[in-house]
């Protein structure tokens, strides 16, 4: 039985370990692949895209809210993915961590970042959170948790990662989009008016959590009315589908 059984074993762990060799040699390629044509995250070259789109959002945000004071902040970044959002973030903060559950992304993250005050780490956050460490502002941006129709279940998740994360009288912001449908066209819920009103009012009334709705499309100043970007301007005004911000106190 012994004589029959070791070639088996042997065939076996041949097997494993050329899975777990190739497994390993795709992801150093990976790293490799980034380390030698890429020296962060600004050389990417979907970054400026990334920048024009959501890098002037975020500068509404802060602009709007000079209360919030980012600079001083230590914030962190709930389902960073690959972190191009976490480092424009960083751009107005003083520190911020960006967590995914994707050991991978993490690693390329951390390669690119170059920036002792700019980290990413693993983390589930579909499990029991780990951890005690707390900041002065939460930011999800775009999280699949917050993907529902389910008005008590948004609520939930909104109060289980603010209690973990958000030091009291910090700030949990979340970023979507919605055409205020009430329908999921590409996969995303896009919630109605109505709902948004009964989100920010069952956390007022239930939890005492003041919350503040802002589209930074729907706000123009005179960086918009320049004669390159008031057509532009007007068009992301006007349109349906409308990108936000939830603040909550």
């Amino acid at each position: 039985m012994q004589g029959a059984a070791t070639p088996n074993f042997i065939a076996a762990f041949g097997f494993v370990f050329v899975t777990l060799s190739a497994n390993k040699f795709r992801y150093m390629d990976v790293l490799g692949i980034y380390n030698d044509k890429y020296s962060s995250f600004a050389t990417l070259p979907y970054y400026r895209n990334e920048y024009d789109f959501f890098g002037h959002q975020l500068e509404k945000l802060f602009r709007y809210h000079s209360h919030i004071n980012p600079a001083s902040k230590k914030v962190i970044d709930l389902g960073c993915g690959f972190g191009m959002k976490t480092h424009i973030l960083k751009q107005h903060c003083a520190s911020v961590k960006g967590v995914d559950f994707i050991e991978n992304i993490v690693k390329v993250n951390n390669l690119l970042s170059g920036d002792p005050n700019l980290s990413f780490e693993v983390m589930n956050l579909l499990q029991p959170l780990p951890g005690s460490e707390t900041f002065d502002m939460a930011f999800a941006f775009g999280l699949s948790l917050f993907n529902t129709s389910n008005i008590e279940e948004y609520i939930n998740q909104t109060i289980r990662l603010k209690a973990r994360f958000v030091k009291p009288n910090g700030q949990l912001v979340l970023w979507s989009f919605t055409d205020f449908s009430g329908l999921s066209p590409s996969g995303w819920y896009n919630h109605t008016k109505p709902g948004l009103s009964k989100i920010k009012a069952a956390l007022l009334e239930e939890h005492r959590l003041q919350t503040e709705l802002f589209f930074p499309y729907r706000k123009m100043d005179k960086n918009d009315v320049t004669p390159g970007k008031l057509l532009k301007s007007l068009a992301k005004y006007i349109r349906p589908k409308q990108y936000y911000f939830t603040i909550i106190y």
